[in-house]
């Protein structure tokens, strides 16, 4: 996630800590957990009802004293039908398709019936239960996939560098020494192959992310290029990564630490912490409350002792001006994919990675036109590379409508702060995103960040790690609904972050929000976030219960395939079930995890990816695109009265013809 660098795979970068693996736990609480598997659970159900299960002879009585025992034919071997009483061994069923059919047990049961059966019971017999499945789609992850053979034509263009998969253009991650690029150019082909076989076969978006951070990106490249004639260029792999927020020497985000004494009416630190370059980054101060809550905006929570905060190391823009990372990211993808047709005769990397469009900031008049712009890249890119029209797959983000720090230090705004100019140029770029088909991946914290200039001594800005006071959720709403035919994914949980954290009520903002805009998806992007579910577990299993298609996985993991791990994006899987929510899923329904990590996926990102392709491929609309996209799209998609996507585009009707 981001809260550290590429090379970070904790499951709580950050956090200091890590949930219990329930494998690891004391005896004690592996004896809890026995007693309460041998409980038949039905969620609603009376602790007098009997229950009666498909395939089950006699029935079962919650309230008798000793363990139940159920018949259950056909499960154990092709021996005559046994009594199994919990507490004994018992060798789970091993072949899919019996873990299939009860599955589907489950799922008729409860449309049948309208509730769900009790999966407590079905844990007894699947070894899945509690784990992630076989599939996994990502929604969510940050890749810049580049072809190094175009980093000697294309050397400081922007997109041209594997770097713009993380938070450093120069960035060039730990591929294999003394690799010539074609060899280099394999070994990226196979590690995209591998991680995604990893993934279950499941599909994996990527976008781009690499702030620009003005004079310091040109002083620090020019270091790090004399380094690099000093040592053969080690010194280019082995460098700190710039990022935002200020880190130390190993390349972990500095985090602060301020102690509130009522008693003397103070806030102060008495930390000093230098960053890479051995500046101070943290320095002791002293504040009178009254100081501190006038500078930050917010008042200091009762009962609280200490406050963490981040600083940022400097200013930087998140967004990216014109379309040039688009071409040059659409040129390397192109390239990769008929480097891996060229060596293995296979489409495995086109067929499994979704490329990220991300150009222009939506605020500014005219961004519509960066939509087709990039779209049109994505046209030249296949002919330029000999690629049947549509390989490429694509959608749009991660678009940042109000990312913690980030917007001040780039001199913009959160989304309830923007100007009703601004609203109006936000809205004609979502309608526009709405007429490709094609969804869009949006960042909008959920609040605004507790901030202040008083807390560090060489960043800009410092901002303390809060709940959200929610002051984003009535503009995301509707922003949302000013453009009904875009399909919205709304990042990190619906807003969460490091210092924009969890409030109280952010499940109620959460259902408040998908009943009011039926186009918002929810992804859980981010281990940042995971502390967060970890908190209440069965709440988010209950909201993902009661919404089970407005929810998906997301990683945002960062240079996956320049890591050292073998598969950063599992690990954030692995970190995600380690929370409990999976665990609390499964005994609600066993599809639930189905729809999360794959199904919801395939229903709303799938079908955009395909109406984004035909909508670029169409051939009046291609001619449009490169002729300059001037004026209205002539053929377009929309929704109709039911809310689903028609089954072909329509004539654009602001054509007038």
């Amino acid at each position: 996630g981001r809260g550290g660098p590429p090379f970070n795979t904790g499951p709580y970068t950050g956090t200091g800590g890590e949930f219990v693996d329930p494998e690891n736990t004391s005896d004690t609480q592996q004896a809890g957990r026995a007693e309460e598997r041998r409980r038949i659970i039905v969620p609603g159900a009376a602790n007098d009802q009997k229950i009666h299960l498909p395939d089950a002879i006699g029935e079962t009585d919650d309230t008798a004293q000793s363990a139940p025992s159920i018949i259950i034919p056909g499960m154990i071997g092709p021996d005559e039908p046994r009594i199994w009483t919990p507490g004994e061994a018992y060798q789970p069923m091993k072949t899919e398709e019996e873990l299939r059919r009860l599955a589907q047990q489950s799922r008729q049961y409860r449309e049948e019936n309208g509730e769900p059966i009790g999966n407590t019971l079905l844990a007894l017999f699947n070894n899945t239960f509690g784990q992630a499945p076989t599939t996994i789609c990502d929604i969510h992850s940050h890749e810049g996939v580049c072809d190094p053979r175009t980093l000697e034509r294309q050397a400081g263009r922007p997109g041209y560098s594997p770097g713009y998969g993380s938070y450093d253009p120069d960035f060039r991650g730990d591929p294999p020494a003394g690799l010539t690029p074609e060899q280099e150019a394999d070994w990226l082909v196979d590690r995209l192959i591998t991680q995604a076989q990893e993934m279950g076969g499941g599909q994996t978006v990527f976008f781009p992310v690499a702030p620009r951070f003005g004079s310091e990106t040109t002083s620090s490249a020019l270091q790090d290029e004399d380094e690099a004639q000093q040592d053969g260029g080690a010194a280019q792999r082995r460098r700190t990564q710039r990022y935002y927020l200020s880190r130390d020497e190993n390349g972990k985000t500095i985090l602060g630490v301020l102690q509130i004494n009522r008693g003397e009416n103070t806030v102060s630190t008495d930390q000093m912490i230098s960053g890479p370059d051995g500046n101070p980054v943290l320095a002791p101060f002293t504040l009178s409350i009254g100081e501190f809550e006038e500078l930050t905006g917010h008042s200091i929570p009762r009962g609280v002792d200490t406050i963490e905060f981040v600083s940022a190391s400097a200013g930087c823009e998140l967004h990216f001006s014109g379309t040039d990372v688009d071409e040059g990211l659409a040129d390397n993808f192109a390239s990769i994919i008929r480097h891996e047709n060229e060596i293995r005769g296979t489409n495995y990397v086109a067929e499994h990675y979704v490329l990220g469009l991300t150009s222009g900031n939506p605020r500014e008049e005219g961004s519509f036109k960066n939509i087709y712009r990039s779209l049109n890249e994505l046209n030249r890119a296949e002919k330029d590379y000999g690629l049947q029209p549509g390989t490429i797959k694509a959608l749009w983000g991660e678009t940042n409508l109000s990312k913690e720090i980030v917007h001040s230090l780039g001199g913009q705004t959160p989304l309830v702060y923007n100007t009703p100019e601004e609203k109006a140029n936000l809205t004609r770029w979502a309608q526009a995103m709405g007429e490709t088909g094609m969804p869009v991946v949006i960042h909008c914290d959920s609040g605004t960040a507790a901030e202040t200039n008083r807390l560090n001594t060489t960043g800009s800005l410092s901002a303390l790690r809060l709940p959200s006071n929610n002051a984003n959720v009535e503009s995301f709403m509707e922003f949302a609904n000013s453009a009904p035919d875009t399909t919205i994914i709304w990042s990190h949980g619906g807003g969460l972050g490091f210092t924009v954290q969890m409030p109280p009520d952010h499940l109620d903002q959460l259902r408040k929000v998908l009943e009011a805009a039926p186009n918002v998806v929810i992804d859980m992007s981010w281990d940042a976030i995971h502390p967060y579910i970890a908190e209440d577990p069965a709440g988010w299993a209950r909201l993902i219960a009661d919404h089970p298609t407005r929810f998906m996985f997301g990683s945002d993991t960062i240079a996956t395939t320049q890591n050292p791990a073998p598969n950063s994006r599992r690990n954030v899987v692995e970190s995600l079930v380690r929370t409990g929510l999976i665990r609390e899923l499964d005994r609600i329904d066993l599809y639930l995890k189905e729809a999360l990590f794959s199904e919801n996926f395939n229903t709303h990102i799938t079908p955009g990816l395909e109406r984004a392709t035909q909508f670029r491929l169409y051939p009046e609309n291609a001619e449009w695109l490169e002729n300059g996209a001037e004026g209205p799209p002539p053929s377009i998609w929309q929704r109709g009265p039911d809310g689903a996507y028609l089954d072909q585009m329509i004539r654009n009707p602001a054509r007038g013809e």
